[in-house]
């Protein structure tokens, strides 16, 4: 494997985990916030139940898309894992 394939398939393999964590981090919540601003001017969203509950669905369905494209990605460089 060259350096440049090396190089890429560490950041793939570190997205993958970026991802999985956020995967976790999504299926532990009971409550999905949207907030807007920063510093001591953050305001927070309110969101329906009903959307709310698409929006953290979509959010998921598009996290295991990332993983799955990063895994099929590595397993084309032989990277197994």
């Amino acid at each position: 494997m060259k350096a440049a394939d090396i190089d890429k398939a560490r950041a793939l393999i570190s997205e993958r985990d970026e991802m999985r964590r956020l995967k976790d981090k999504l299926d532990g919540l009971e409550a999905l916030k949207l907030t807007v601003g920063s510093g001591g001017d953050v305001r927070e969203i309110v969101l329906a139940s009903a959307y709310a509950t698409s929006l953290r669905s979509d959010i998921r369905l598009a996290v295991r898309e990332r993983i799955d494209a990063a895994t099929k990605a590595l397993a084309e460089m032989g990277v197994e894992g």
